[in-house]
């Protein structure tokens, strides 16, 4: 959930952003989501290959590095996500907008793609339903409470100032789930 805090303060606050400090309007806010597109797409097509194993291969019971990589994958495209809207809030000129569009694209898939591929993968088959709606709800009310945040937070300071602080917050929330979830599987 705290991880979406920052995907959901970028919905709310990049377009304020690209409107009032690069003064791009709709033209930029779509050159935006189309580096991010681009930056998803990317990244899926790219790292899918490298890191995610065929579910033969994934194991619920057996840890190794080779699944290390694949658990984490969550956790890094919440930091890659979180840099990329830090930068584009910090960074006012289009072609940090388009690079850092596409750069925070490329978290996404790692995001949005690897943590329903390891409920089906991992997951016992008849709680699929049940753990992919858990994750959903989490997921969800996390973009909501950003929502909300990002709200409170430009009743005290600029847009660039709220996503900053926001996203900024999400990078070492993300540090001590790896921590965790490390530690959780250390004797595994």
């Amino acid at each position: 959930m705290r991880f979406n805090l920052a995907y959901g303060a970028g919905v709310v606050l990049v377009p304020i952003i690209i409107d009032q400090h690069y003064h791009l309007g709709l033209d930029g806010f779509s050159l935006f989501m189309a580096a991010q597109g681009c930056g998803a797409l990317v990244a899926n097509l790219l790292l899918r290959r490298a890191m995610l194993p065929s579910q033969t291969q994934l194991s619920p019971t057996k840890f190794s590095r080779a699944h290390q990589q694949v658990y984490h994958a969550p956790f890094y495209g919440f930091i890659i996500v979180a840099i990329g809207l830090i930068a584009v809030a910090l960074w006012h000129s289009l072609p940090m907008l388009i690079v850092f569009g596409f750069v925070g694209g490329c978290g996404l898939p790692l995001m949005d793609i690897y943590m329903p591929s390891l409920i089906h993968s991992v997951g016992n088959a008849q709680h699929h339903g049940r753990l992919f709606a858990i994750w959903r709800f989490f997921a969800d009310f996390g973009m909501v409470m950003g929502f909300a945040l990002s709200g409170l937070l430009t009743s005290f300071a600029t847009a660039p100032t709220a996503l900053t602080l926001i996203a900024v917050l999400t990078i070492p929330a993300s540090l001590y789930g790896l921590y965790r979830f490390n530690r959780s599987h250390k004797h595994m």
